[in-house]
């Protein structure tokens, strides 16, 4: 059970050290949390269109913090510029932007 805990530690202090180190995370986070606030006040959202909220935002969170790890660890592995390892920061980055897409997507169709 002890170990199951320190899991959960070692994850809400990567949260915490992406949301303090990446200026990037943070303000989607802050841009996040005052998306849903809006939305929660207005209350024109249904349950349905709030989850879908839900899951575009978490999933913006997800891939930047995935974009974050990646870049970190082949930055610590391989400091000097590499072609293949800016394309596979590119690659990363435009994750990022597809689930940024896809979260505007969702924000229009509610809109609609």
């Amino acid at each position: 059970m002890k170990k199951q805990i320190k899991r959960f530690n070692n994850a809400f202090r990567g949260i915490w050290d992406a949301i303090i180190i990446d200026s990037n995370f943070r303000w989607q986070v802050i841009g996040g949390l005052s998306l849903f606030s809006v939305y929660w006040v207005a209350e024109s959202v249904s349950e349905a269109q709030m989850m879908f909220l839900a899951l575009s935002y978490f999933l913006i969170l997800i891939t930047e913090l995935q974009n974050t790890s990646i870049e970190a660890a082949l930055d610590r592995i391989h400091p000097e510029r590499h072609s293949e390892i800016g394309r596979s920061k590119d690659m990363m980055a435009g994750s990022v932007l597809l689930a940024g897409i896809f979260s505007l997507i969702v924000v229009i169709w509610i809109l609609i």
